[in-house]
């Protein structure tokens, strides 16, 4: 009886070791897999939307939510001639709702600018970073800072519109305070 408890006694402690074990390596890879926990619930919920009796009582949630991807609206670019000659043209944009913006200040909410070309060749472009609004924009082009020059420029704009049609357009401007305007010109253009 005394060998089956000293037994008895080994295999417990034996138990107890690998539990603690079992444990201590739980531990270490615990955060780990909380890491990964909202993986898991995803995936819970993906198994649970492939129920069709599920998906009919919750289509909101079982709907995949794509990420909104940045759409490029307007880029202009432009070449001087003589070429390679300092102009400074501006891309300018403007809301329906009023605001409006370019490279040096933009009030669009939502919207980004690359930066503000000084040289020829030039590009300048602007981002709707909320194009799932289908907010309506138009266009203008200012050759601006007449202490960079007043080279000839030529060039080009693509833009695209509310209603996601792309558009391309060119322009013509010989000096600081010319304009363009898109998808309308306007002779009485102001913001130049």
């Amino acid at each position: 009886m005394k060998s089956n408890s000293k037994e008895g006694r080994t295999f417990r402690i034996g138990l107890v070791l690998l539990a603690v074990v079992a444990l201590v390596v739980t531990g270490i890879s615990g955060p780990a897999a909380g890491a990964s926990g909202d993986n898991t619930a995803t995936s819970a919920v993906s198994k649970k939307c492939k129920k069709k009796s599920y998906r009919r009582k919750h289509r909101k949630k079982c709907r995949k939510k794509k990420p909104v991807v940045p759409v490029n609206r307007a880029t202009i670019s432009w070449q001087t001639s003589p070429q390679n000659q300092p102009a400074n043209l501006d891309l300018f944009v403007f809301a329906a709702n009023g605001t409006s913006g370019s490279p040096v200040s933009n009030t669009i909410a939502s919207s980004r600018f690359s930066a503000n070309a000084l040289s020829a060749p030039g590009l300048e472009t602007f981002t709707d970073l909320a194009p799932q609004l289908h907010r309506t924009f138009s266009f203008g082009v200012c050759y601006g800072s007449p202490d960079i020059g007043s080279t000839h420029a030529i060039g080009t704009i693509d833009y695209v519109t509310a209603d996601g049609v792309h558009h391309t357009g060119n322009f013509d401007l010989g000096s600081k305070g010319a304009h363009a305007e898109f998808p309308t010109s306007n002779p009485a253009a102001t913001y130049c």
